[in-house]
Protein backbone atom coordinates (compact mmCIF):
# COMPACT_ATOMS: atom_id res chain seq x y z
CA UNK A 1 0.00 0.00 0.00
CA UNK A 2 0.84 3.59 -0.77
CA UNK A 3 0.47 6.41 1.52
CA UNK A 4 0.35 9.89 1.50
CA UNK A 5 -0.29 13.58 3.26
CA UNK A 6 -2.67 15.41 2.15
CA UNK A 7 -1.67 18.52 3.97
CA UNK A 8 0.61 21.51 3.44
CA UNK A 9 4.37 20.93 5.31
CA UNK A 10 7.84 23.31 5.35
CA UNK A 11 10.48 20.79 4.00
CA UNK A 12 13.60 21.02 2.24
CA UNK A 13 12.09 18.86 -0.23
CA UNK A 14 11.28 14.80 -0.68
CA UNK A 15 13.58 13.16 -2.65
CA UNK A 16 13.09 11.30 -6.10
CA UNK A 17 14.52 8.13 -7.40
CA UNK A 18 15.76 7.03 -4.28
CA UNK A 19 14.73 6.19 -0.43
CA UNK A 20 15.56 9.44 1.74
CA UNK A 21 18.79 9.82 3.40
CA UNK A 22 18.69 8.99 7.08
CA UNK A 23 19.16 12.53 8.36
CA UNK A 24 18.83 14.81 4.31
CA UNK A 25 20.59 18.53 4.40
CA UNK A 26 20.25 20.02 7.53
CA UNK A 27 19.75 17.31 9.28
CA UNK A 28 22.19 15.97 11.61
CA UNK A 29 23.10 12.03 12.38
CA UNK A 30 19.72 10.65 10.99
CA UNK A 31 17.76 13.18 13.39
CA UNK A 32 15.30 15.17 12.96
CA UNK A 33 16.01 18.76 10.74
CA UNK A 34 17.55 21.00 12.55
CA UNK A 35 19.53 18.73 14.54
CA UNK A 36 17.70 17.00 17.32
CA UNK A 37 18.84 13.98 18.20
CA UNK A 38 17.78 10.48 18.18
CA UNK A 39 15.69 9.24 21.09
CA UNK A 40 14.68 13.42 22.17
CA UNK A 41 10.96 14.31 21.82
CA UNK A 42 10.41 17.07 19.46
CA UNK A 43 11.64 20.49 19.97
CA UNK A 44 8.89 23.22 19.72
CA UNK A 45 9.12 25.40 16.76
CA UNK A 46 11.39 23.02 14.74
CA UNK A 47 9.79 20.44 12.10
CA UNK A 48 10.46 16.57 12.78
CA UNK A 49 11.31 13.38 11.05
CA UNK A 50 8.61 12.33 8.68
CA UNK A 51 7.23 8.82 9.70
CA UNK A 52 8.74 5.41 7.21
CA UNK A 53 6.17 5.86 4.40
CA UNK A 54 4.19 3.37 3.10
CA UNK A 55 3.95 -0.85 4.56
CA UNK A 56 7.21 -2.27 3.85
CA UNK A 57 8.62 0.02 1.40
CA UNK A 58 11.29 -0.24 -0.97
CA UNK A 59 14.08 1.25 -2.41
CA UNK A 60 14.15 1.59 -6.10
CA UNK A 61 17.90 2.11 -6.66
CA UNK A 62 18.92 -0.32 -4.65
CA UNK A 63 20.67 -3.78 -6.24
CA UNK A 64 18.43 -6.94 -5.81
CA UNK A 65 19.55 -8.63 -2.71
CA UNK A 66 22.16 -10.86 -3.73
CA UNK A 67 23.35 -10.37 -6.45
CA UNK A 68 26.52 -8.72 -5.81
CA UNK A 69 25.47 -5.66 -7.31
CA UNK A 70 28.16 -2.76 -6.33
CA UNK A 71 27.68 0.30 -5.03
CA UNK A 72 28.30 3.29 -6.95
CA UNK A 73 29.56 5.42 -4.45
CA UNK A 74 32.33 6.13 -1.99
CA UNK A 75 31.18 4.31 1.03
CA UNK A 76 27.63 3.81 -0.49
CA UNK A 77 26.39 4.56 -4.00
CA UNK A 78 23.42 2.24 -5.61
CA UNK A 79 22.24 -0.43 -3.52
CA UNK A 80 25.22 0.41 -1.03
CA UNK A 81 23.16 3.06 1.35
CA UNK A 82 24.77 6.39 2.26
CA UNK A 83 23.86 9.81 1.06
CA UNK A 84 25.21 8.49 -2.37
CA UNK A 85 22.02 6.64 -2.97
CA UNK A 86 19.95 9.68 -2.58
CA UNK A 87 18.40 11.59 -5.73
CA UNK A 88 18.18 15.26 -5.86
CA UNK A 89 15.18 16.84 -3.82
CA UNK A 90 11.66 17.91 -5.64
CA UNK A 91 11.30 21.32 -6.09
CA UNK A 92 8.85 23.17 -4.03
CA UNK A 93 5.31 22.94 -5.57
CA UNK A 94 2.01 21.49 -6.17
CA UNK A 95 1.63 17.81 -6.42
CA UNK A 96 -0.45 14.88 -6.87
CA UNK A 97 0.37 11.43 -5.36
CA UNK A 98 -1.09 8.71 -7.14
CA UNK A 99 -1.79 4.89 -6.41
CA UNK A 100 -1.48 3.21 -9.46
CA UNK A 101 -2.61 -1.16 -9.52
CA UNK A 102 -2.22 -2.29 -12.74
CA UNK A 103 -1.96 1.05 -14.96
CA UNK A 104 -5.02 2.32 -13.08
CA UNK A 105 -4.94 5.38 -11.00
CA UNK A 106 -6.98 4.34 -7.90
CA UNK A 107 -6.59 6.86 -5.43
CA UNK A 108 -4.47 10.13 -5.61
CA UNK A 109 -4.39 12.87 -2.83
CA UNK A 110 -2.67 15.90 -3.61
CA UNK A 111 0.62 16.88 -2.00
CA UNK A 112 2.37 20.75 -1.61
CA UNK A 113 6.19 21.06 -1.01
CA UNK A 114 7.30 24.28 0.59
CA UNK A 115 10.48 25.41 0.86
CA UNK A 116 12.25 25.77 4.30
CA UNK A 117 12.33 29.66 4.54
CA UNK A 118 15.96 28.95 6.57
CA UNK A 119 17.25 27.72 3.05
CA UNK A 120 18.55 30.82 0.92
CA UNK A 121 18.95 28.39 -1.96
CA UNK A 122 15.49 29.31 -4.14
CA UNK A 123 15.03 30.56 -7.47
CA UNK A 124 17.07 30.41 -10.31
CA UNK A 125 20.07 29.11 -7.93
CA UNK A 126 17.54 26.07 -6.97
CA UNK A 127 16.83 25.20 -10.25
CA UNK A 128 20.41 25.34 -11.39
CA UNK A 129 21.25 23.25 -8.33
CA UNK A 130 18.80 20.73 -9.14
CA UNK A 131 20.07 20.42 -12.69
CA UNK A 132 23.32 19.49 -11.45
CA UNK A 133 22.50 17.31 -8.71
CA UNK A 134 19.83 15.24 -11.65
CA UNK A 135 22.78 15.27 -14.10
CA UNK A 136 24.97 13.04 -11.75
CA UNK A 137 22.60 11.00 -10.46
CA UNK A 138 21.68 9.74 -13.88
CA UNK A 139 25.02 9.65 -15.05
CA UNK A 140 25.51 7.35 -12.11
CA UNK A 141 22.27 5.13 -12.59
CA UNK A 142 23.48 4.24 -16.01
CA UNK A 143 27.09 3.59 -14.60
CA UNK A 144 25.39 1.48 -12.01
CA UNK A 145 23.93 -0.58 -14.93
CA UNK A 146 26.78 -1.33 -16.63
CA UNK A 147 28.81 -2.59 -13.52
CA UNK A 148 25.62 -4.86 -12.51
CA UNK A 149 26.77 -6.63 -15.52
CA UNK A 150 30.59 -6.26 -15.22
CA UNK A 151 29.64 -7.84 -11.31
CA UNK A 152 28.10 -10.88 -12.66
CA UNK A 153 30.79 -11.19 -15.35
CA UNK A 154 33.36 -10.69 -12.71
CA UNK A 155 31.69 -13.83 -10.38
CA UNK A 156 31.56 -16.15 -14.32
CA UNK A 157 35.59 -14.99 -14.94
CA UNK A 158 36.29 -16.03 -11.03
CA UNK A 159 34.39 -19.36 -11.30
CA UNK A 160 36.11 -20.78 -14.56
CA UNK A 161 40.05 -19.26 -13.64
CA UNK A 162 40.75 -22.93 -11.43
CA UNK A 163 39.20 -24.46 -14.42
CA UNK A 164 41.19 -22.70 -16.91
CA UNK A 165 44.73 -23.43 -14.84
CA UNK A 166 43.84 -27.26 -15.30
CA UNK A 167 45.82 -29.44 -17.41
CA UNK A 168 43.41 -30.67 -19.86
CA UNK A 169 41.96 -26.95 -21.39
CA UNK A 170 43.75 -26.19 -24.87
CA UNK A 171 46.75 -23.88 -24.57
CA UNK A 172 44.87 -21.35 -26.97
CA UNK A 173 42.08 -21.25 -24.55
CA UNK A 174 44.36 -20.45 -21.58
CA UNK A 175 46.27 -17.77 -23.89
CA UNK A 176 42.73 -15.81 -24.69
CA UNK A 177 41.20 -16.49 -21.02
CA UNK A 178 44.33 -14.84 -19.12
CA UNK A 179 44.85 -12.16 -21.97
CA UNK A 180 40.64 -11.19 -21.54
CA UNK A 181 41.22 -11.70 -17.56
CA UNK A 182 44.00 -9.03 -17.87
CA UNK A 183 42.37 -6.26 -19.39
CA UNK A 184 38.70 -6.84 -17.84
CA UNK A 185 40.75 -6.47 -14.26
CA UNK A 186 41.56 -3.15 -15.57
CA UNK A 187 38.14 -2.30 -16.52
CA UNK A 188 36.00 -3.41 -14.08
CA UNK A 189 38.00 -1.50 -10.87
CA UNK A 190 36.70 1.90 -12.64
CA UNK A 191 33.33 0.86 -11.41
CA UNK A 192 34.10 -0.51 -7.98
CA UNK A 193 33.94 -4.22 -8.85
CA UNK A 194 33.79 -6.27 -6.92
CA UNK A 195 32.00 -5.11 -4.24
CA UNK A 196 34.04 -3.25 -1.79
CA UNK A 197 36.48 -2.49 -4.36
CA UNK A 198 37.28 1.25 -4.31
CA UNK A 199 37.58 2.24 -0.87
CA UNK A 200 39.08 1.13 2.64
CA UNK A 201 36.75 -1.77 2.91
CA UNK A 202 38.45 -3.21 0.06
CA UNK A 203 41.97 -3.42 2.59
CA UNK A 204 40.79 -4.90 5.39
CA UNK A 205 42.71 -4.17 8.61
CA UNK A 206 44.18 -1.26 6.57
CA UNK A 207 46.36 0.13 9.59
CA UNK A 208 49.52 2.47 8.28
CA UNK A 209 50.35 4.55 5.57
CA UNK A 210 50.52 2.02 2.38
CA UNK A 211 47.01 0.45 3.32
CA UNK A 212 45.99 4.07 3.13
CA UNK A 213 47.83 4.95 -0.15
CA UNK A 214 46.39 1.99 -1.44
CA UNK A 215 42.37 2.57 -0.57
CA UNK A 216 43.04 6.04 -2.15
CA UNK A 217 44.65 4.82 -5.14
CA UNK A 218 41.62 2.67 -5.46
CA UNK A 219 38.95 5.06 -5.07
CA UNK A 220 40.58 7.26 -7.89
CA UNK A 221 40.88 4.48 -9.84
CA UNK A 222 36.59 3.99 -9.28
CA UNK A 223 35.06 6.10 -11.93
CA UNK A 224 31.83 5.14 -10.54
CA UNK A 225 32.40 5.80 -7.08
CA UNK A 226 33.99 9.20 -7.82
CA UNK A 227 30.20 10.39 -9.84
CA UNK A 228 28.51 9.16 -6.48
CA UNK A 229 30.93 10.92 -4.22
CA UNK A 230 30.62 14.42 -6.02
CA UNK A 231 27.33 14.22 -5.89
CA UNK A 232 26.66 13.65 -2.23
CA UNK A 233 29.07 16.16 -1.79
CA UNK A 234 26.31 18.92 -3.59
CA UNK A 235 23.16 16.60 -2.03
CA UNK A 236 24.84 17.14 1.65
CA UNK A 237 24.82 21.87 1.08
CA UNK A 238 21.98 23.39 0.62
CA UNK A 239 23.94 25.99 -1.88
CA UNK A 240 25.79 26.83 -5.21
CA UNK A 241 27.86 24.04 -6.29
CA UNK A 242 31.40 26.01 -5.50
CA UNK A 243 34.15 25.93 -8.58
CA UNK A 244 35.71 23.00 -7.09
CA UNK A 245 32.61 20.67 -6.34
CA UNK A 246 31.92 21.77 -10.14
CA UNK A 247 35.61 20.71 -10.78
CA UNK A 248 35.32 17.37 -9.21
CA UNK A 249 31.80 16.41 -10.71
CA UNK A 250 33.34 17.25 -14.03
CA UNK A 251 36.31 15.40 -13.75
CA UNK A 252 34.49 12.14 -12.33
CA UNK A 253 31.95 12.36 -15.32
CA UNK A 254 34.62 12.44 -18.31
CA UNK A 255 36.27 9.51 -16.30
CA UNK A 256 33.14 7.17 -16.08
CA UNK A 257 32.22 8.13 -19.82
CA UNK A 258 35.83 6.98 -20.83
CA UNK A 259 35.11 3.97 -18.43
CA UNK A 260 32.15 3.09 -19.92
CA UNK A 261 33.64 3.01 -23.33
CA UNK A 262 35.98 0.50 -22.74
CA UNK A 263 33.74 -1.88 -20.34
CA UNK A 264 31.18 -1.75 -22.75
CA UNK A 265 33.97 -2.59 -25.32
CA UNK A 266 35.02 -5.24 -22.85
CA UNK A 267 31.69 -6.96 -23.07
CA UNK A 268 31.23 -7.44 -26.81
CA UNK A 269 34.66 -9.22 -26.08
CA UNK A 270 33.58 -11.44 -23.55
CA UNK A 271 30.77 -12.87 -25.97
CA UNK A 272 33.19 -13.77 -28.61
CA UNK A 273 35.37 -15.33 -26.11
CA UNK A 274 32.67 -17.43 -24.74
CA UNK A 275 32.06 -18.27 -28.31
CA UNK A 276 35.93 -19.55 -28.83
CA UNK A 277 35.87 -21.14 -25.09
CA UNK A 278 32.36 -22.95 -26.15
CA UNK A 279 34.05 -24.92 -28.79
CA UNK A 280 36.02 -26.21 -26.08
CA UNK A 281 33.19 -27.55 -23.96
CA UNK A 282 33.92 -23.85 -21.61
CA UNK A 283 31.14 -22.35 -20.19
CA UNK A 284 30.97 -18.48 -20.21
CA UNK A 285 28.05 -16.94 -19.14
CA UNK A 286 28.06 -13.08 -20.66
CA UNK A 287 25.58 -10.64 -19.06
Amino acid sequence: AITSPSATGTAAGATTGAAAPAGGPGGGGGGAPGGAAAGRGPIPGLPVQLPPIGYLAENPCAAPVGTGVPGGGGGGGFGGGAQTNAGPQVLPGSYTVALVVDGKVVNSKPLTITMDPDVPLVGAARAQYNAVVTDLHEVQRAGTDIASKLSLLYGEITRLAPKMDSSSTPAASKTEFTAFRTEFDSVRVKFGVPVGFGGAAAFPGGAGAGAAQAAAAAAQANALGRVGAAKAAMLGVWETPSAAAVKQATEAKAALAAATIKANAILVKAKALSSKLASANIKLTVP
